[in-house]
């Protein structure tokens, strides 16, 4: 890979100043996705890493997470909200030595669809705030589905509201090996006022089903419509008919399991 320009911004001041000169720049955190682009040549480069934004603030009514913070330190955070998801999810997130320096704003931004947190962060009502004039803030539903309109901009923080205080989580996740890329991934928080289904991997894109209760037919006349309407995608993990069966097996093995969350602490 050759760059021809590499800038290391100081703050953000100095960040927006640079993105505004090159526009067409590549934000680098970890370095995980930028060391993978199809270009081998990049115009410029624009370093975060002295922006202050690895850090973690577990607040009693919100977890906020700096977008340059690593899995290794969410992992060793023990964030203990709703059964420790984040924890359980981060540890997916390749091998240790990419988790050293593999961040979540990076892994968000990537947007692939096989990604280990966003259907964590989508079952967890998730917010992202982008870095600006206007500090735009968009739930992580928003982002997924109108992606494009934030190629370029700097994620600032994630914030996940501490809303859960009892209810039921089930998260499975289908792969190969703990740290192998999944070919399904099916988490649901159950409360007494909603059912949040958040499905990945096994489409093109991540999503998030609402609903107020679990039918019988729900599968069939519920989730397969909206599988149906996001589309399954072949890949080398397994073909679409092959993804249907893990996502009807995940569904069925939630209503025979999972974790009851009576009172979610709060550190």
């Amino acid at each position: 890979m050759k760059v021809k320009k590499y800038f290391r911004a100081k703050n953000l001041k100095e960040f927006n100043s640079l993105k505004k000169k090159f526009p067409n720049s590549k934000i680098l955190a970890g370095g995980t996705y930028v060391s993978k682009e199809k270009n081998s040549n990049i115009d410029v480069i624009i370093d975060i890493q002295d922006l202050g934004l690895n850090y973690i603030k577990n607040g009693s009514d919100t977890i906020k997470i700096g977008s340059a913070t690593t899995f290794s330190e969410i992992i060793d955070e023990k964030l203990n909200y709703c059964d420790e998801i984040l924890t359980r999810v981060s540890m997916h997130c390749g091998p240790i030595t990419v988790r050293n320096i593999a961040t979540i704003g990076g892994n968000i931004m990537a947007g692939y669809y096989w990604n280990d947190t966003t259907p964590a962060l989508l079952a967890l009502d998730a917010r992202l705030v982008f870095a600006g004039k206007d500090k735009k803030t968009v739930t992580m539903e928003k982002f997924i589905e109108n992606r494009r309109n934030f190629f370029g901009l700097l994620l600032k923080e994630i914030i996940i509201p501490k809303k859960l205080t009892e209810g039921r989580l089930f998260y499975d996740r289908f792969s190969r090996t703990a740290s192998d890329i999944p070919t399904s991934i099916f988490i649901s928080i159950k409360t007494k006022k909603e059912v949040r289904i958040a499905i990945g991997a096994a489409t093109i894109r991540p999503f998030l089903l609402k609903t107020k209760e679990i039918t019988p037919d729900f599968f069939d006349k519920k989730l397969l419509p909206k599988i149906n309407e996001i589309k399954l995608v072949n890949d080398l993990r397994g073909t679409k008919n092959f993804k249907l069966k893990i996502l009807r097996s995940q569904f069925k093995s939630d209503g025979k399991s999972g974790t009851v969350v009576a009172k979610v602490a709060k550190l």
